[in-house]
Formats: C-alpha cells, structure tokens, sequence
C-alpha cells in the first residue's frame, strides 16, 4: 500500500521550490527569479544588476529598472561633476562611441554612453548607467584596443553628439529615448555651436561633401541594406590610384 496523496513537503523543500523559478536565460545557471523583457526571458538579480540600462529593450517599463530611474531623479545632472568624457571613432564604418562620466556623490560614476552613425543615421543609440565604479569603467575602456579609446573634451565629444543629433532630424531616424531622458548628463548642449557645412563628410579626412552626394545618403539612409564609402574629389584621386 502507498498514501493516495503526495506526501507534505519539508519546510527547507518549500523555501527551495519557492525560491526556484528557472535557469538564467545569459549564465544558465539555476537561480533566475526575474523575469526580463528584453532577454525574453528569466534571468538572475545579478544578472540584472549587470545588464540594466545597458541591453537594448531595458528601459523605464522595467518593473526593477524603472524605480532605480526614480531614485537619481533627486540631482539635476548638471550638479554632477564632470569626471571624463572619452572617444573611440572606426573610420571604416563611420562609426564612433562617446562616453560621458560624472561623479555621483556616494563616489561612483554614472556614465553616458552614445553610439553616433556619422554616415548615415546619426544617434544610433544610447545607455545610461547611474552606478559603476571607476575601475569598471576603466576595465571596459582598455577592452576596446583598436582602434582604442580616447580621452577628449567634453566640448569636442559635444560637437560631435550634435552633429549626429542633426543627421538624425534630417534622415527622420527617431532619437533614443534615452538620449532625451539623460541629455542633461552632456551639459547644455544649446550653447555647442552649430555644425557648418555639409551634413555628411568624406571618409577619409572629413572635408565636406557636394549636395548630391549628401542628398543621396539621406535619400538610404534609414535602409540597412544599403552602405556608403563616399570621399571628396581629392581623397577620391587618391583611392582611384590606389586601385
């Protein structure tokens, strides 16, 4: 004979099988409790610790993301000090990145991060991390090793966000939300001046371009099917004798 009836659990069995929920959908370890919208999926507190305001998809809809938001509302970002703003630009692809780190008071930085697509969409995207410690961020810089990470002037790394900021108006590319939320972290970007010259510059030493060349970019720029490697006359000269 055996009971008709599951036998009760323990007490120390109750606390694990409520504890359990899953594997983390990043580590595959078994300790995944959240469950996250853009990893589609469960994954552990670190885990989120880790990833939040980094992945693309975590944002302020995040039920443990958006309470963090809420808290560092309490400075205006323009009472964090600057601590040092950094640079990294991939002539190949007309890509460059932008980071931006301020004190916070307790002693750690948060730190803006802007991915710009000088050839054809402008801000591509943006993430905001309100808590890293220095060393962290130094960490992720020296991963990056070619080309590598420069340090700038915060009103050089402006120029250039608000050269991207115009191509994103004018190719009708929508701006991050984020980039909106945390813009205060650049400084006032209204008293950057104004890009001259053309929208889009030559691949190779940045001279300005003619309007047809510039109109056709624009005219593909939202396509992803469609690159561009467009040089000036002289720089042009000097591919053709290249090949």
């Amino acid at each position: 004979m055996y009971d008709k009836w599951p036998r009760p659990l323990s007490e120390r069995s109750k606390r694990i099988r409520k504890g359990f929920r899953g594997r983390d959908k990043v580590t595959g370890m078994a300790d995944a409790k959240r469950n996250c919208p853009a990893y589609g999926g469960l994954i552990s507190a670190t885990t989120c610790r880790e990833s939040r305001g980094v992945v693309k998809g975590c944002d302020a809809r995040c039920p443990y993301f958006a309470p963090m938001l809420t808290r560092n509302r309490s400075l205006p970002n323009k009472n964090y000090p600057l601590h040092k703003c950094y640079f990294r630009y991939i002539p190949e692809s007309g890509c460059g990145s932008i980071l931006v780190s301020r004190h916070n008071p307790d002693g750690t930085l948060r730190v803006m991060s802007l991915l710009l697509d000088l050839w054809k969409r402008g801000i591509q995207d943006c993430f905001m991390d309100v808590s890293i410690e220095e060393a962290a961020l130094e960490k992720h810089i020296q991963s990056f090793e070619e080309p590598p990470y420069e340090e700038k002037e915060l009103l050089e790394c402006q120029r250039y966000i608000k050269w991207a900021e115009k191509i994103s108006q004018e190719v009708g590319h929508e701006i991050p939300w984020e980039y909106r939320r945390w813009k205060e972290t650049l400084g006032n970007m209204n008293e950057v001046p104004a890009m001259e010259g053309s929208l889009y510059r030559c691949a190779k030493c940045m001279a300005d371009l003619p309007r047809q060349a510039v109109e056709l970019m624009k005219q593909y720029a939202l396509r992803d099917d469609v690159q561009f490697y467009l040089a000036c006359r002289k720089c042009g000269g000097e591919f053709d004798e290249e090949w």
